[in-house]
């Protein structure tokens, strides 16, 4: 069978070619820099934004940004069937567009 591709004797050697892999990984990897001061600053004033992640708070963000969600009410226990409970406390949200009772 002939060869497609004839590699210099070199290139062939196991060990040449993991060393040139090596060097290559190494030289991309020293391309990478730090952030940016305008990245630090944007990253500072997002976290100044953050806020506690609750059901309610999720609703009036939606609200805000005009998207349809309405307090469904409390779920207990038997809301989720076999499934087991892990939070210790679940609203549901209702999508009014969709229907009576839609939602998650």
């Amino acid at each position: 069978m002939a060869r497609l591709l004839k590699l210099p004797r070199y290139l062939c050697n196991a060990s040449v070619s993991l060393s040139v892999f090596i060097v290559m990984f190494v030289l991309l990897g020293a391309c990478g820099g730090e952030a940016s001061q305008e990245e630090t600053n944007s990253s500072n004033a997002n976290e100044d934004k953050t806020m506690e992640l609750t059901v309610d708070n999720l609703i009036t963000a939606f609200q805000k940004s005009g998207l349809e969600a309405e307090d469904g009410g409390e779920l207990t226990r038997d809301d989720f069937g076999m499934a087991p409970m892990k939070a210790d406390k679940a609203k549901r949200l209702l999508i009014p567009s969709l229907g009576e009772d839609s939602g998650g």
